[in-house]
């Protein structure tokens, strides 16, 4: 199982400040860690890498930026219904993987239960 991310975004490597994958963003002038948030640009190419767009119109596959109604490339941001289902399906993931980690035939709410018993 691979390491747990704090932000989905540090899957991706900065374009801003450089930063590696897994690794938190930087203040380029200072070298200090952004402990509480990433750079919009970090998180628009993590959208971008994983993500169909679906507004309609843009469909732009995953590794392509979004377009307007006329072919154009956004540079600035992507479409926001391709936001939210970048965000909608990094949190199923999650779910899915939490669920994948327990025993089988336990459920989260038996886990927890079991957990205050026995402690």
């Amino acid at each position: 199982m691979t390491r747990r991310l704090r932000f989905p975004q540090m899957s991706v490597t900065c374009t801003w400040c450089h930063a590696p994958a897994g690794d938190l963003c930087t203040n380029p002038s200072t070298g200090r860690a952004r402990r509480h948030d990433t750079h919009d640009i970090r998180r628009r190419t993590w959208v971008i890498d994983t993500t169909t767009c679906t507004e309609t119109g843009c469909e732009a596959a995953p590794g392509s930026p979004c377009t307007t109604s006329t072919g154009i490339p956004l540079t600035t941001h992507v479409h926001p219904a391709r936001d939210d289902a970048a965000h909608r399906a990094y949190a199923a993931q999650r779910a899915h993987d939490q669920q994948l980690s327990l025993p089988v035939g336990v459920t989260r709410l038996d886990d927890h239960h079991h957990r205050r018993r026995t402690t």
